[in-house]
């Protein structure tokens, strides 16, 4: 039953960072990192998704960021 909770918080807490990397969103390391974080509090995975579907998408700084600037 902890495995299952487990791989369940892991595939949730993906979700907004698979959206902003699809968007390529400015900021979608910090986007990764508060849903992985604070997915546990539900608003924080609602923040981060809305961050994701609603933020800038900037493919140059995208780009660069993958690259480690």
């Amino acid at each position: 039953m902890r495995i299952a909770l487990g791989i369940a918080y892991v595939a949730l807490s993906l979700i907004p960072f698979v959206i902003a990397y699809k968007r390529k969103c400015r900021n979608f390391i910090v986007i990764d990192v508060l849903a992985f974080f604070f997915t546990w509090t539900i608003i924080g995975w609602v923040v981060a998704m809305v961050w994701a579907m609603s933020g800038e998408s900037d493919a140059e700084e995208f780009n660069r960021q993958l690259r480690g600037f």
